[in-house]
């Protein structure tokens, strides 16, 4: 039973995670709240809200000519009785080579809102998949002590990750600029994190100061 079926009032259910240096040394414990990490997945609710993400990030700018956008001569092909052809107007029509589209696409807004409830749920449900499948490490800091793209890629290679969200508390222009070159790395703050993120890439790398603001 979790920790909401168990207590009711929740708030002083954790668990326990190992918190590492940058070389991947044990460091500490860290305790992790259960009403985030210890969530029951629930695989049909996250695949449509990513579904959802997906299609919000769609721009809907594709478009298509219908016959009065081709340009072509309106006059009638032939005469409408007595060739033994059927009937036509012009050479715009749709079943002629070049002419305009049936029911093509047109620009238009494919955003939907999520709502709040629905995406912490999914936020947390994606945290503790990542959780339990041990993809999710918390390490104490991550800072560049110069801006290099080199010392950015040996320090992902020390802690084992490839394909990682890195999750900083607050912003850094350092680490930003030395991993956007790393393929498969990107960088995001906690105010910024979503289910989409996390379950797009294979690892999750947290700050210990995350942790706590997550």
């Amino acid at each position: 039973a979790g920790c909401q079926e168990q207590f009711g009032d929740y708030k002083g259910c954790f668990m326990k995670q190992t918190v590492y240096n940058l070389k991947k040394k044990k460091l500490s414990d860290i305790e992790l709240s259960e009403t985030v990490f210890g969530q029951k997945v629930n695989r049909k609710f996250l695949h449509e809200i990513i579904l959802q993400y997906r299609e919000n990030k769609r721009q809907g700018t594709s478009n298509t000519k219908t016959r009065k956008d081709v340009i072509g001569s309106g006059r009638k092909i032939y005469r409408q009785k007595g060739t033994g052809q059927a009937r036509h107007g012009d050479i715009k029509a749709p079943i002629f080579v070049g002419g305009g589209t049936v029911f093509g696409p047109h620009p238009r807004n494919l955003h939907s809102e999520i709502p709040v409830k629905m995406r912490r749920k999914a936020l947390c449900e994606a945290l503790a998949l990542k959780l339990s499948q041990e993809q999710l490490l918390i390490v104490d800091e991550f800072q560049m002590k110069e801006t290099k793209t080199k010392l950015a890629s040996q320090t992902l290679k020390d802690l084992g990750l490839k394909n990682v969200l890195i999750v900083l508390d607050k912003p850094s222009a350092e680490v930003l600029r030395s991993v956007r070159n790393i393929p498969y790395c990107r960088v995001s703050r906690v105010s910024d994190l979503n289910a989409y993120d996390v379950l797009k890439h294979d690892n999750l790398l947290l700050t210990k100061d995350s942790v706590e603001k997550v």
